[in-house]
C-alpha cells in the first residue's frame, strides 16, 4: 500500500490515499480530460493532434487523466508483435525502452503540471511481463523529476473520487469514477455488453471509464436507489469508453486490417463536474483526436 500523497494541481487538491484510490478535492467546477490508448510512440499516431487536444483542454482549465496504453512499445526483442515498420526513427536505439521513455517524457513535460494520473494498459504490462521493466513508473518518474510534479502512477484499474465542497464549506458532494483499462470488446458490440458486467461488479461507481478496444461511446445505466430516509430515487451510472489516437486502418495491410476490424474511434472525453446542493451534475463532451 502506498503512502498518502497530496499535491495541488491548478486549483484542486489531489490525494492518493492508497494504490487503488485517488481523490480530487475542489471548491470550484472540475473539468477532466479522459484519454486512453494514445500509443504516442507509434508511427500511426499523429502526435500533433494529441498535443493540440491537450492544449485545448488545458486552456479550458481541464486536468488530464490517462487510462493506459499511453505507450505502444511493441518493438522490443521479446515482443512477438514487433515490426520494423512500426517504429519511429527517433526510437531506433540500442536502449529502445530507455530512449523511448526519455523522448516521450520530453514531449509531455509541458503538460506535466496538468496531468493528475497515469494508469497502465496491456501494452505497458506486456513489457513488464516480458522484460521486467515498468514503463509506466519510469515515464511518471521521469516527468515528476523533470517538471517537479507529483503525478500519480495508477494501476490497471482503480477509483478516482471527485469531492466538491460548496463555497462556504458547509457541505460536500462526491462523484466516484472507476477506471479500468478495458477488456470487453468486439467489432459488432463495440464492448457495450460490458456495461451490464461492470455495473454489477462496481455498483457504487457513478462513472465507469474504460478504454482498450479503440472504440468510443457513452451509455447511461439508470439505477434504482433506496436512500437512508426511505426515499426511492433513480440515478444514472455513466459508462464512458475512450477511443485511441492510433489510426492503423488506413493502411494497405497489418494486424487490424487482417482481422477485418473497423476503423478506430479517435476520441477522448471532456468531463465537466459542477456542484449543486442536490448533488454533482456531470456532462460529457467527446473531443476528436
Amino acid at each position: 500500500m502506498s503512502k498518502t500523497r497530496r499535491r495541488q494541481v491548478g486549483g484542486v487538491e489531489v490525494t492518493q490515499h492508497n494504490d487503488m484510490v485517488t481523490e480530487i478535492r475542489s471548491t470550484d467546477d472540475v473539468k477532466l480530460l479522459l484519454a486512453s490508448d494514445l500509443h504516442l510512440d507509434h508511427p500511426n499516431t499523429d502526435q500533433k493532434r494529441v498535443f493540440a487536444m491537450f492544449d485545448a483542454a488545458v486552456a479550458q482549465g481541464a486536468k488530464i487523466l490517462l487510462n493506459g496504453d499511453t505507450l505502444c512499445v511493441m518493438q522490443g526483442r521479446n515482443d512477438k508483435r514487433s515490426s520494423k515498420s512500426s517504429i519511429r526513427p527517433e526510437h531506433l536505439h540500442a536502449d529502445y525502452f530507455g530512449n523511448l521513455v526519455d523522448e516521450i517524457a520530453g514531449k509531455l513535460a509541458k503538460y506535466a503540471p496538468h496531468i493528475i494520473y497515469v494508469g497502465e494498459g496491456n501494452h505497458e504490462t506486456a513489457v513488464l511481463k516480458n522484460n521486467e521493466i515498468d514503463l509506466t513508473r519510469l515515464l511518471v518518474d521521469k516527468l515528476n523529476l523533470s517538471a517537479g510534479t507529483n503525478i500519480i502512477r495508477g494501476g490497471y484499474h482503480g477509483y478516482i473520487v471527485v469531492s466538491m465542497t460548496c463555497k462556504d464549506g458547509s457541505s460536500t458532494r462526491k462523484h466516484i469514477i472507476y477506471h479500468h483499462h478495458g477488456k470487453y470488446g468486439g467489432e459488432v458490440t463495440k464492448g457495450v455488453l460490458g456495461v451490464n458486467r461492470h455495473a454489477v461488479v462496481v455498483p457504487d461507481a457513478d462513472t465507469i471509464w474504460t478504454g482498450h478496444t479503440h472504440t468510443g461511446w457513452l451509455v447511461m445505466q439508470p439505477r434504482m436507489i433506496l436512500k437512508g430516509n426511505h426515499e426511492v430515487v433513480t440515478r444514472n451510472q455513466y459508462h464512458v469508453k475512450s477511443g485511441t489516437a492510433k489510426q492503423d486502418f488506413n493502411q494497405p495491410g497489418g494486424w487490424t486490417v487482417e482481422r477485418i476490424a473497423a476503423p478506430p474511434t479517435m476520441i477522448a472525453w471532456l468531463m465537466d463536474l459542477r456542484y449543486y446542493q442536490s448533488g454533482i451534475d456531470v456532462n460529457f463532451n467527446h473531443v476528436n483526436i
